[in-house]
Order: C-alpha cells, then sequence, then structure tokens
C-alpha cells in the first residue's frame, strides 16, 4: 500500500468546476472528474475539494437517503505521481498509480468478478 498522508491535508471545496476546468493544467482533473460522474450514477452530485497548498485532488461520492445527500465513497487524485486511491465508505479499496493496480482490498467474492475491471475508465485517465 501506497502512503496514504494525504488524509491530514486540509481541502478546500470548488464551487465552481466550470471556472476550474478553465485551466487547461487541469484537463487530467476534469476528465477524471468527469469519468467519475459518469461512472457513478447516483442522483447527487460529485464534490469535488483541491488542497490549496499541494496538487492533490478529493472528489466525494454521494447519494440520496431520505432526501439527503449522503457520501458514500471518496477518490483522491495526486496528478504529478499519476495516481488514484478510491475509497468506499471509508476503507481503502484499490490504489492506481501510472494505471496499475497496486494495492487492493477486495472481498474474495469481489475479486471474483474482476471489480478493479469496473473502475477502468477512471484509472485508465492516469
Amino acid at each position: 500500500m501506497l502512503s496514504i498522508n494525504y488524509q491530514s491535508f486540509q481541502f478546500a471545496s470548488v464551487k465552481n468546476t466550470a471556472d476550474l476546468f478553465k485551466d487547461t493544467k487541469l484537463l487530467g482533473v476534469k476528465r477524471l472528474y468527469d469519468a467519475a460522474r459518469n461512472l457513478f450514477k447516483t442522483t447527487s452530485p460529485v464534490n469535488l475539494y483541491m488542497c490549496p497548498d499541494k496538487p492533490v485532488y478529493k472528489m466525494e461520492i454521494q447519494t440520496k437517503v431520505n432526501g439527503k445527500d449522503i457520501p458514500i465513497g471518496e477518490i483522491y487524485y495526486i496528478p504529478k505521481d499519476r495516481r488514484l486511491d478510491l475509497y468506499d465508505g471509508g476503507n481503502l479499496l484499490a490504489q492506481w498509480k501510472g494505471g496499475k493496480l497496486v494495492f487492493q482490498n477486495f472481498s474474495p467474492l469481489m475479486n471474483s468478478i474482476k471489480l478493479d475491471k469496473q473502475f477502468v475508465q477512471l484509472y485508465n485517465i492516469l
């Protein structure tokens, strides 16, 4: 497992993704954000956060429960390392670096259906 020290970072919510994505240097972040929105088809938004001090991005996947948006997963993206970490309810599920799976924490049942292949549209961006 790769270091997860980014969890101690302070993240700021991105209120207007359209303005942020006008910066062409963030094309990879935009592509990942769009892929996450497409893959996790929830009725709630994918919230985007960025670390002001370091190039680390966090995407919070949500779903509606009793009319409220509830976080169900997170994606951390570190562009300079071409790295993507996927969390489910606070548990690290998988880490990709340079498009290669370097850590997985799937149950044997989920592993038997090649769950990591379900996320191909996310890690292919790396």
